[in-house]
């Protein structure tokens, strides 16, 4: 009994065979190919994320009593011997791979689909203990109208509030019929430090339109932003800069046109993070 897992590609060749006992299970993460005249016997279980090939082009068998459940498969014509025998499931979505990787403040989520039959949706769950998941984005099929495709589809969503330090994120996907399965899950591990460290004050505050943004605590260069919005949310100044060309980590605003009185709000964006604060222009 127990399971077994493995990175495939997998290739039985010559006269090599498979056999899974009842109680166990055998788990491969890519493809599974009988390229011989291997047989494999399954009266446990076999789950292939990819693609099951039984060419039969040398005699093959699948015998047993058990269970093979796989993206894709594709059997030789006539159909091995014994094939009728296995309780076989071919899943409704072939997932190529999915990644959570830390983009500036954000969970950059990515999945690639190899086919998709029947699929309505993606819901994009993350957990702190991997237990225990919350809904985190609902993503619609890219298939067609019936929720199909039969060549590559990309998918991507940043998740701009992630847990803080080490989390985990994993993909559900649900059929038209309300059938779901669920994909192994990634950790994900974000790291703010580097975030915390920056300071961004504007000063004098109030002011009469004219004041200056300290921007100290970035350790490397980057391309950084300000913008200026007023009361109604119109942009009444915009300017981009790289941080070493902030001389003394302060940078100078003139607003060339008189506003008037009022609150004043300043994003200082720096990569996919954005610091704001409110200030007041007296005239």
């Amino acid at each position: 009994g127990g399971t077994f897992s493995l990175t495939g590609p997998a290739t039985i060749t010559g006269t090599g065979s498979l056999s899974i006992a009842a109680g166990s299970t055998l788990a491969v993460q890519g493809n599974v190919t009988f390229s011989g005249s291997g047989d494999a016997t399954i009266n446990g279980k076999i789950t292939v994320t990819g693609t099951t090939t039984f060419p039969n082009t040398g005699g093959s068998t699948i015998c047993g009593s058990g269970s093979l459940t796989t993206g894709t498969l594709v059997l030789g014509n006539p159909m091995p011997p014994c094939a009728t025998g296995i309780v076989i499931v071919v899943l409704p979505v072939e997932l190529l791979s999915f990644t959570a990787e830390q983009k500036g403040h954000a969970a950059n989520i990515n999945w690639q689909t190899a086919t998709e039959k029947n699929n309505d949706y993606f819901d994009i769950e993350r957990s702190v203990d991997g237990i225990n998941f919350e809904l985190v984005k609902r993503v619609n099929s890219k298939g067609d109208n019936a929720g199909n495709s039969s060549f590559v589809l990309n998918y991507t969503y940043n998740d701009e509030n992630p847990l803080e330090g080490l989390s985990y994120y994993r993909l559900k996907q649900v059929d038209k019929n309300g059938k779901f399965e669920i994909f192994n899950m990634v950790s994900f591990n974000i790291t703010r430090d580097t975030y915390e460290k920056v300071e961004f004050k504007i000063y004098p505050n109030p002011n009469d339109g004219n004041f200056l943004i300290n921007v100290g605590g970035i350790e490397n260069n980057h391309q950084v932003e300000v913008k200026i919005i007023d009361i109604l949310g119109k942009v009444i100044f915009e300017e981009t800069t790289d941080v070493y060309a902030i001389k003394n980590k302060e940078f100078a605003i003139n607003l060339k046109s008189k506003f008037p009185a009022g609150n004043y709000t300043s994003i200082f964006s720096l990569e996919e993070i954005k610091y704001h604060s409110i200030f007041i222009i007296n005239n």
